[in-house]
């Protein structure tokens, strides 16, 4: 009982956000014009000042560990590969196998898995997990480049990848995550005035993300694409996050540092891959239910596999 209730704490707060989102969109309380201009708010400005000061204020150094860069590494690979076998069984067209690769294995960890992180474990466990970040985003978004390349062969193509790999180099959240880590490796500090300034910043971060997220889902597509749906939903949500696990536990990974990797891997797919499917001359519609389908369900899985690792004793 005790694990239902410490995961119903940690999830059902970032869920009531979401429907919130979607509440208020429905009823035109917000419009996309607002949810555009939040989430380039929250993307340029909040996010990285979170993920900044989460890592400015640990000592990095003494949490590093190049175990869980290995285990998160061979779960998303597991992932991408499971999905590129995969995709001929439940797409009928190229530019819907990208998308399906793309949405397979490519997690919402900024927002979401940094949400619910920040909610059910210590300040060092989400220090790492922002540190865990700065290799996961540039790995998931050249994954993303390669799977949504592999079936397109538009003739602008070589253009659109300097754009993707450009968009990748300059990426606000990496810059923060980088710029954090320097900063904890030569104990810099910055004046009182402008941390005060970043945790302004920092704590608009989850309502204005959450809302946003609720504000885009639309679930009226899913009935006429649910196959490949169901199917990536599968992988991204049951089988990365096993994938990640069967790695991490032989190799001696334990406690919150453990649902810390699990949050992660278990999280849903990124908004941001609508925007690059849509770049990529790829499967927008499906991408968009595969959003829609993984964020509503990872709360579901997320919780359940905390409650159930938190009874079987791995969370300490």
């Amino acid at each position: 009982m005790n694990s239902l209730v410490y995961s119903a704490n940690v999830i059902i707060p970032v869920f009531l956000l979401i429907l919130v989102g979607m509440f208020s969109h429905r009823k035109g309380l917000i419009n996309d014009a607002f949810i555009t201009t939040s989430n380039r708010v929250v993307f340029t400005l909040a996010l990285p000042a979170s993920l900044f000061s989460m890592v400015y204020r640990t000592d990095f150094v003494s949490l590093f560990n190049p175990t869980l860069y290995l285990v998160t590494f061979l779960g998303t690979m597991g992932g991408f590969f499971a999905a590129w076998a995969a995709n001929g069984l439940f797409c009928r067209r190229d530019e819907q196998r990208g998308a399906f690769v793309q949405a397979s294995m490519r997690g919402n960890l900024a927002i979401l898995g940094m949400a619910i992180i920040e909610r059910a474990l210590s300040p060092d466990a989400a220090a790492l997990a922002a540190g865990l970040l700065a290799f996961l985003i540039p790995l998931y978004n050249v994954l993303a480049v390669i799977a949504l390349t592999g079936w397109n062969q538009s003739g602008d193509r070589r253009e659109r990848l300097k754009k993707q790999f450009r968009n990748i180099v300059l990426n606000p959240l990496i810059i923060a995550i980088v710029l954090g880590i320097l900063f904890s490796l030569f104990k810099l500090r910055l004046p009182a005035l402008i941390e005060t300034s970043l945790t302004y910043l920092s704590r608009m971060t989850l309502p204005l993300a959450l809302l946003g997220i609720g504000g885009t889902l639309k679930i009226s597509g899913l009935r006429s694409r649910w196959v490949p749906t169901a199917a990536a939903t599968f992988i991204k949500l049951i089988l990365v996050p096993l994938l990640t696990l069967g790695a991490a536990i032989p190799l001696g990974v334990t406690g919150e540092t453990l649902a810390m990797i699990f949050i992660l891997a278990g999280s849903s797919v990124a908004i941001s891959s609508f925007a690059m499917a849509g770049a990529l001359n790829s499967d927008t519609e499906l991408t968009a239910d595969i959003i829609t389908m993984t964020t509503l369900l990872s709360l579901l899985t997320i919780g359940g596999g905390l409650a159930i690792m938190k009874n079987m004793g791995m969370l300490g």
